[in-house]
C-alpha cells in the first residue's frame, strides 16, 4: 500500500520488501563439513555460501562469468516444482571448482518435541533448508528475540505434495537457526510452521484496506491476479460488511473469499527460462549449438522439437548456459528494453559439452520473442476471466456489475 512519494519519504527501496530466493556456493565441500557436523546453528562460514541480496547482488554484477553464474542456484521455488527426475541440477562452486548435484526434495518432517539427529538418512545438503536456516539466523537473534511459530503462504497452484516437501524443509532449517539449549525447554513443544493462506488471499486483505476500497451490506467484488516470479495466482471473493453474529464477535469488516485458480508455470523467471529457450532453439542459433558443442535445459512446460536431444540436456554446463542468457534478456522481460523491429547479436561466453568456455554470437529474435511473450500471458488471462466467472456465478448465480481487480506481483510491474 506503500505510494511512490512514501518510498521516498522514509528512504525505502524494494529490498526493504522482499528476499530473494537465491544461493551462490563458493566452497561446497567447506559449507557440507560445517553444516553436517551440528544440528543447532552449525558454524557455517559466509565464505563458503551467500544467500539472497549479496548473492543476487554477485549473480547481477558477474552475468556474463561462466564460473560465478555456475555456482549460483537462481530458480529455488521453480525447482521446487519439479519431479525427482528434472530436479537433479548440478553446481559448481567458484572457489575450488567442485560440482554437485542436489537431490530432489523429498518430505523429511521433525518429530515434535524431539531434537534433530543428523544421521545418515538426514538430507546432505538441501537448498531450501539451507535457505530457511538463513531467514531464521536473521529473524532469531538477540535484538528481535527467539520466535516459535511461523506462517507460510504459498502459490494457489502448488500441488499439496510439493507444499508438504517445502513445510518439511522449512521446519528443519528454521529449527536449525534456534539456540541448542531451547530444544530441551517446554517452550520448544510450542515451535511450529504451518500454511495459513493463500498469497493472493493475504494480498487482498492488505490491498483492498490499502486502496480505501469500502466493505457494503452486499460485499464489494475483488478479484486478485497475483504475477509472481515463479507463478501466478486467482483469487476471487466478496469484501463486505459483518453480519450481526460477526459484529458481536468484534469483527470490523469481512473478507468473503470462494473462489482461486492459478497458472504454475505463468511466473517471471518461467517465462524468462521459456525466453531463453525460444532463442536457443531459434534455427539459426541451433547451428552454432551444434557446431560448437552447446546444450542448454528445457522448461518444464516446453515441448521437445526436432533435433532437441543432441541439445538438451541436465547437465551444469546446460543450466549455467540458460542461465547466462537468460541474465541477457532480462531487460527485454522487466524494461521492455528492445527494438521489436530487429534481429540483434548478442556475444555470449558459453560452455561447451566438456565444460570449456566457447565465445558464441547468439541471435535473438526480438519480435518473436514479444510475440510469444504476449501470447503466454493472454493465455494466462483468458484462464484468469474464466475462473471469474466460473467462481462468482457459482457463488451468486449473477456476475458482479463492478470487480476491483486487484494487480499483486513484481511480475505485473514488467
Amino acid at each position: 500500500g506503500l505510494q511512490e512519494e512514501d518510498f521516498k519519504k522514509h528512504n525505502l527501496s524494494d529490498n526493504d520488501f522482499e528476499n530473494p530466493t537465491i544461493l551462490e556456493f563458493l566452497d561446497i565441500q567447506q559449507l557440507i563439513k560445517a553444516w553436517s557436523s551440528e544440528a543447532y546453528r552449525p558454524l557455517v562460514d559466509w565464505d563458503t555460501v551467500h544467500c539472497s541480496h549479496e548473492a543476487r547482488t554477485r549473480f547481477r554484477e558477474n552475468d556474463s562469468d561462466p564460473i560465478i553464474v555456475g555456482s549460483i542456484f537462481a530458480r529455488l521455488k521453480q525447482w521446487a516444482l519439479r519431479d525427482a527426475e528434472q530436479a537433479r541440477v548440478r553446481l559448481t562452486d567458484s572457489k575450488k571448482n567442485h560440482e554437485y548435484e542436489f537431490n530432489p526434495l523429498h518430505e523429511l518432517n521433525p518429530i515434535k518435541g524431539q531434537a534433530l539427529n543428523i544421521n545418515k538418512d538426514y538430507p546432505q545438503l538441501d537448498p531450501i533448508e539451507l535457505y530457511a536456516w538463513f531467514l531464521g539466523m536473521n529473524i532469531n537473534w538477540r535484538e528481535y528475540g527467539i520466535h516459535l511459530k511461523y506462517y507460510m503462504t504459498f502459490p494457489v497452484a502448488y500441488p499439496i505434495e510439493v507444499k508438504d516437501k517445502i513445510l518439511a524443509s522449512f521446519r528443519r532449517g528454521l529449527q536449525r537457526s534456534l539456540p541448542e539449549s531451547l530444544i530441551y525447554s517446554e517452550r520448544f513443544n510450542e515451535f511450529e510452521v504451518r500454511e495459513e493462506a493463500s498469497e493472493p488471499a493475504a494480498f487482498a486483505a492488505s490491498a483492498l484496506n490499502a486502496l480505501e476500497i469500502e466493505p457494503t451490506d452486499q460485499g464489494t467484488a475483488y478479484a486478485v491476479f497475483d504475477f509472481g516470479g515463479g507463478t501466478t495466482d486467482f483469487d476471487y471473493g466478496i469484501y463486505r460488511l459483518p453480519n450481526a453474529e460477526e459484529y458481536d464477535e468484534g469483527w470490523d469488516d469481512v473478507i468473503e473469499h470462494f473462489g482461486s485458480s492459478g497458472d504454475k508455470f505463468l511466473g517471471g523467471e518461467n517465462l524468462l527460462e521459456n525466453l531463453a529457450y525460444q532463442v536457443f532453439k531459434y534455427q539459426k542459433n541451433q547451428e552454432t549449438c551444434r557446431e560448437k558443442e552447446i546444450s542448454f535445459t528445457k522448461p518444464i512446460d516446453a515441448h521437445d522439437f526436432a533435433g532437441s536431444e543432441r541439445l538438451i540436456a541436465k547437465t551444469q554446463a546446460a543450466y549455467t548456459n540458460t542461465t547466462l542468457l537468460m541474465s541477457k534478456l532480462r531487460p527485454l522481460w522487466e524494461n521492455g528494453a528492445v527494438n521489436q523491429n530487429s534481429e540483434v547479436e548478442q556475444k555470449l561466453t558459453l560452455l561447451n559439452r566438456h565444460g570449456q568456455r566457447v565465445d558464441c554470437a547468439i541471435k535473438i529474435p526480438q519480435q518473436m520473442l514479444i510475440e510469444w511473450l504476449q501470447n503466454r500471458i493472454r493465455e494466462g488471462l483468458k484462464n484468469f476471466f474464466i475462473a471469474l466467472k466460473a467462481s462468482f456465478k457459482n457463488q451468486h448465480d449473477v456476475l458482479p456489475k463492478i470487480v476491483h481487480i486487484l494487480l499483486a506481483g513484481n511480475s505485473s510491474r514488467s
